[in-house]
Order: structure tokens, then C-alpha cells, then sequence
């Protein structure tokens, strides 16, 4: 998966090829092959993993927002904290995981996405556009803009 991510990342879907994958891991034909009937098939598993691991750091940080004591909180103070949280998890993401971090940056919406990397992407957004409704209806932030509009504005 590293082999693949850091070959996305660096050449694009078009540029990046099969043989230059097995190179960077370290592995022969047959063993990609056996794995990834296709590049399409390793792309896809490659966003999943990527994705995975990225969603993973946000919940975490999501959670913890929610559980602290940010809760007792009025609803600006714990907008704050919430984004204060997942920002700096994304940050800590991107820091300690560069590469994986652009390889996601570059192929969020590609068009190599199969529909389960597709779902994966929109359930990965589903709790911070759940955020933002929230606190649009709460009046912390405007309610005239749509949420995905909001998450992509910071984003």
C-alpha cells in the first residue's frame, strides 16, 4: 500500500504504472497481480486504506472533542473546540503522513473511484456535514450556505 500511495501521489493515476508499484515494494508480478487484478483495483485499495487511516485520526479527535469538557460549554465556545480538534488532527495527519496525506489531497474525487471508495468518501464527510447543520442550527454559523459548501470552504 505505501509502494502505491507514494506512486499516486508523486505521478498521478495516468503516470503512475504497475511495474514502477512493484519496484517501489519490492515485489514481483505475480504477487501484485494475485492481489489487484487491475491498477483501477490497487487505486481503489490504496484511497481505502488512505482514507481509512485519515478517518480514523479525525473520529478520534472528533470523539474526544465532543466528550471533553468543551460540552459545558455555550455553542460558540464549542463549535471552537470541535473545529479547534479536528484541525489539529488533520494537521497532525498531514504532518506525520505527508505523502498519504497528498496522494488523498490529489484523488478525493477522482474518477477512478469505484462506488465503495465513493461511499467510503461521502461517509467520512457524513459527520462533519452532521457538524455543520448542527451548528448552523444552533446560529453559530451561517445557515445560508449548505454545509458541503462550509466543509469545503475550510477544507
Amino acid at each position: 500500500m505505501a509502494a502505491a500511495i507514494a506512486s499516486f501521489a508523486s505521478a498521478g493515476f495516468e503516470g503512475t504504472t504497475i511495474p514502477e508499484v512493484m519496484q517501489r515494494a519490492g515485489v514481483g508480478a505475480g504477487s501484485l497481480y494475485r492481489l489487484f487484478p487491475s491498477k483501477e483495483a490497487l487505486f481503489n485499495a490504496a484511497f481505502r486504506d488512505a482514507k481509512g487511516r485519515m478517518a480514523r485520526a479525525v473520529e478520534v479527535a472528533l470523539t474526544a472533542a465532543l466528550l471533553s469538557g468543551a460540552r459545558d460549554a455555550d455553542d460558540a465556545a464549542r463549535a471552537r473546540a470541535t473545529f479547534d480538534a479536528l484541525w489539529d488532527a488533520l494537521v497532525a495527519f498531514a504532518a506525520e503522513e505527508p505523502v498519504t496525506f497528498r496522494f488523498l489531497e490529489l484523488h478525493h474525487h477522482a474518477a477512478h473511484l469505484d462506488p465503495e471508495s465513493q461511499r467510503l468518501e461521502r461517509a467520512v464527510l457524513e459527520p462533519l456535514r452532521a457538524l455543520v447543520v448542527d451548528f448552523q442550527a444552533r446560529g453559530v454559523l451561517r445557515g445560508d450556505v449548505p454545509a458541503e459548501a462550509v466543509i469545503a470552504f475550510v477544507w
